[in-house]
């Protein structure tokens, strides 16, 4: 799987979760602080999430494959509101997120598997941080956690000429009957742009 397809894979589980709030799949930024706080909101308060590669490292697996270990920083923000015990509430969230990731191992076959067995044999989502934060000036509980997948990926040329392969769905108009596209697939092709 390429590295977006495993990326959309997060965020789409990250989606099952109730009251996640707003899940971008790479880290924003703006200049203008009021802005970058509108990307997090949702119903008028900060309740936002991105997910960023980190690291990623390639080892050897096999004859044909590697194996791809990737670190994804999955950072998370909530307005802090003392009197709503909004603390528990962020708690409880991030562990809907665990067990979510605990319940997939393999993202939807996204991945070969989640976790990076030279961490002795951790799995799943993993803490690295909670805390209060100002974030665009407003307090803010944060999360900075981490999801190690492990992806198995081809070598030599057969490895590169895929990075070249573009898929192509077309929908044609019905000469029949005069009308346009319908939004399904009529035909498909993989069509080679380069390299080997």
């Amino acid at each position: 799987m390429s590295t977006n397809a495993i990326r959309n894979a997060i965020v789409e589980a990250m989606e099952t979760v109730g009251a996640i709030g707003k899940v971008h799949p790479f880290e924003r930024y703006t200049a203008d602080q009021k802005k970058l706080a509108e990307i997090y909101q949702e119903s008028g308060r900060v309740n936002g999430w991105y997910v960023s590669r980190g690291a990623m490292r390639e080892v050897e697996d096999s004859g044909d494959t590697n194996m791809e270990i990737t670190d994804w920083k999955i950072v998370g923000y909530l307005s802090l509101l003392d009197g709503e015990q909004s603390e528990l509430a962020f708690d409880l969230l991030i562990d809907q997120l665990r067990a979510v990731f605990r319940n997939d191992e393999t993202l939807s076959g996204a991945v070969w598997q989640l976790g990076d067995p030279d961490r002795d044999d951790e799995t799943g989502l993993q803490i690295e941080r909670l805390g209060p934060v100002l974030f665009c000036g407003v307090l803010c509980h944060e999360a900075r956690l981490r999801l190690t997948t492990l992806s198995k990926v081809g070598v030599g040329a057969e490895a590169v000429s895929d990075l070249n392969l573009v898929n192509v769905k077309w929908d044609w108009a019905d000469p029949s009957t005069q009308q346009g596209p319908d939004g399904k697939t009529d035909a498909e092709d993989n069509i080679q742009t380069g390299g080997a």
